[in-house]
C-alpha cells in the first residue's frame, strides 16, 4: 500500500486543506479541511487524479478549515461528513465558525454524518484504519487525526507558532492536558500536518513552545 497525501493551501485565508489516497486500493479519498471559500483547485485536483470523495473530516469548525463543506456536499452527494459532537453542532453557528464576523455571505453547515464519539474515534476507510482524539485547547471541538505515520493537528499544533486559545471555546489549561497526551507520541516517527504551514516531525517540536 502507498498512502499518498497531498496539501492545498486553502484562499482566502491560508489555512491547509489535505487529500489522502491509495491508487493500490481504489479512487476513493478523503478529505481534510477543505477551508477555501471556492473549491475550484480542489475540484481540479480530484478530476486530475480520477479521485472520488468519501468522507470529508474537520479538525475543528472554524470557517477558515470547513468554508468548502458546503460546496463539497453539493458537488459529491455521497460524501461523508465527519467531526466531534461539538463541531458538529458549532458548524450550524456562524459566530462559533466565526463566519459571522470574516466571511460574506456568513454561511452555516449542516450537521455531520458520523460524529466522531459514536464510532469511539475509529473510521475504517478500504485497508486503513483512521483514528481520532480530543485534541481541547484551541477549540473544544478540536480533534487529531492519525492515519499511519501521519497527524493532522488542525490549529492545535502549528511549527513555530504558540497555539492561540482565546477563541470562544479556547483553553490554554485544556490545550495543556492535549500536549501532556502528545508526549507518548514522540519518537514513533509521527509527522504532523498541521493546519497552517509546513509539515514537520513531531519529534523536533518542542510541546511546551505551543502554550501563549
Amino acid at each position: 500500500m502507498a498512502l499518498e497525501i497531498i496539501r492545498i493551501i486553502n484562499r482566502p485565508i491560508d489555512s491547509n486543506c489535505y487529500i489522502i489516497f491509495d491508487e493500490s486500493i481504489n479512487n476513493e479519498c478523503v478529505i481534510i479541511d477543505p477551508g477555501s471559500e471556492k473549491i475550484d483547485n480542489l475540484i481540479n485536483l480530484i478530476n486530475e487524479l480520477s479521485l472520488n470523495p468519501r468522507f470529508i473530516i474537520l479538525t475543528h469548525e472554524h470557517y477558515d478549515h470547513c468554508w468548502g463543506v458546503n460546496d463539497l456536499r453539493a458537488k459529491f452527494p455521497h460524501i461523508k461528513l465527519i467531526c466531534s459532537s461539538y463541531c458538529s453542532s458549532a458548524i450550524q453557528n456562524t459566530k462559533l465558525t466565526y463566519s459571522h464576523y470574516y466571511c460574506k455571505p456568513e454561511f452555516t453547515i449542516k450537521p455531520a454524518d458520523i460524529i466522531v464519539e459514536d464510532v469511539e474515534g475509529k473510521i475504517s476507510w478500504n485497508d486503513y484504519l483512521i483514528t481520532c482524539s480530543q485534541a481541547k485547547g484551541h477549540s473544544l471541538s478540536s480533534i487529531f487525526i492519525f492515519i499511519r505515520s501521519a497527524i493532522f493537528t488542525g490549529d492545535t499544533l502549528i511549527m513555530n507558532s504558540k497555539t492561540i486559545t482565546r477563541f470562544k471555546t479556547g483553553s490554554k489549561s485544556d490545550l495543556e492536558n492535549t500536549l501532556q497526551k502528545m508526549l507518548s507520541y514522540k519518537g514513533k516517527g509521527f509527522l504532523v500536518h498541521p493546519g497552517h504551514g509546513e509539515i514537520f516531525p513531531l519529534d523536533v517540536y518542542d510541546l511546551s513552545n505551543a502554550v501563549e
